[in-house]
């Protein structure tokens, strides 16, 4: 089998088309997320209506959006690595070539963690994609918990049994 060399140009178009793939696969899959999420959550809520008493649907869309937040956090985290992986490969060819072009993600790298010490107030601090990300998936399965709370309380079996015991 021949060998080939791949020339730092071409190393450097690899990595950076790799890094464009991840990324845009980043949020393709967070488009999805909410998507999927949104309309389990407006099921959810359709279930708690009083007119709507089918609480088993209730506690399966909340159950579904438990496991759809982790599983998509998980997702995450991988494509995070991929593009970090990229992004090194990037940074080694930004550090190797000592000339006058600007190196971007060296740049980014350096402003964003100065951007972090800057200020640690929650409501004004520099938030990153996974931080983002990060709480919205959160939030999502935190509303699949409390779905599953409200419809196993209204569950007539679970109702009967609290109702008995305040009673006492």
């Amino acid at each position: 089998m021949e060998q080939t060399n791949i020339s730092d140009k071409e190393w450097l178009d690899l990595a950076f088309k790799y890094f464009i793939q991840h990324a845009q696969q980043r949020v393709q899959h967070f488009n999805y997320f909410i998507l999927f999420s949104s309309l389990l959550t407006t099921a959810s809520v359709t279930t708690m209506q009083p007119n709507f008493q089918k609480y088993y649907l209730g506690i399966l869309f909340g159950v579904i959006q438990i496991i759809v937040s982790y599983f998509f956090i998980k997702l995450d985290n991988r494509n995070r690595f991929l593009i970090k992986q990229s992004e090194k490969v990037i940074k080694y060819y930004e550090k190797a070539k000592k000339n006058n072009n600007p190196s971007l993600f060296l740049t980014e790298e350096r402003e964003t963690n100065h951007l972090k010490t800057k200020n640690n107030f929650f409501l004004t601090r520099h938030f990153s994609h996974k931080d983002t990300y990060r709480a919205i998936y959160v939030t999502f399965a935190c509303i699949g918990v409390i779905s599953l709370i409200i419809n196993l309380y209204h569950l007539p079996v679970l109702s009967t049994i609290s109702k008995v015991s305040i009673c006492k």
